[in-house]
């Protein structure tokens, strides 16, 4: 993924490197929530002239020259994500070609639904599929968590045109910025439910936790009030296990 603009400049010659190197590079992704500029959130901000600017000189080309798939601009699951992309079409003038759908979606399951289908009514001619490449349901009881993530996973399994997918919660539960439920190992490193099912296993009866205080003597934690549904995998998991760490970032 080339993330931002920051170090634009070097991208194309990176992954050309790369796959001169032997690195089997099928797909790039462009840009990570450029149309979030609220603080801390994760999002690189930039102008849709300046994206397109970046596009057509850094990942267009590996395109033409590589036959690499493009996955377009990861914009937030917002009106300002759909106007963000209208101004960035705008902008490279028929210069920008992406393959294929990026998502990023935090929300409730009919939330997910409803995102996914607003985004491929509005953008009907992007025909190589979709990648959910961010999601989750931020800030909820254990229960309600696991009830989406083996909800949303069999939804994504059924539809043909979902070829990725990756949970947003491959990190400890003391870290996470998304709720604590989420996570897919306690703070210890221990897999949790959610952390177990996503690579196709049982359930561990782990409970996410946080980090309540930190002495010299050591840190301690407390468990998340919530217990383990044993709610089981969905069918597809085994074949996305690995997504986690599927995203190129430079």
């Amino acid at each position: 993924m080339l993330w931002s603009d920051a170090n634009s400049g070097k991208f194309y010659s990176t992954v050309e490197s790369q796959i001169k190197g032997g690195a089997n590079i099928q797909a790039v992704l462009g840009f990570n929530e450029p149309d979030n500029c609220y603080g801390n959130t994760g999002g690189s901000c930039m102008q849709p002239s300046d994206a397109a600017a970046v596009w057509k000189s850094q990942i267009e080309p590996l395109k033409k020259a590589y036959g690499l798939q493009l996955g377009m601009p990861a914009v937030t699951s917002s009106q300002g994500g759909i106007d963000w992309l209208s101004r960035w079409y705008t902008a490279c003038a028929g210069g920008c070609n992406p393959d294929f759908m990026t998502i990023h979606v935090y929300s409730d399951f009919s939330g997910v639904a409803s995102w996914i289908g607003q985004m491929n009514a509005t953008y009907p001619n992007i025909t190589g599929g979709t990648w959910v490449t961010e999601f989750a349901l931020e800030q909820q009881p254990l229960n309600a968590t696991q009830a989406y993530f083996n909800m949303t996973l069999e939804y994504f399994d059924r539809l043909d045109y979902i070829k990725k997918y990756a949970y947003f919660g491959s990190f400890r539960s003391s870290v996470s910025n998304v709720g604590p439920n989420v996570a897919m190992m306690n703070s210890a490193g221990k897999l949790t439910d959610i952390g177990s099912w996503y690579m196709g296993d049982n359930a561990t009866g782990v409970l996410p936790d946080v980090m309540t205080a930190t002495t010299g003597s050591g840190s301690s934690s407390t468990p998340v009030t919530g217990a383990a549904t044993g709610l089981q995998v969905s069918s597809g998991v085994l074949a996305v296990a690995a997504a986690v760490m599927g995203w190129l970032y430079i």
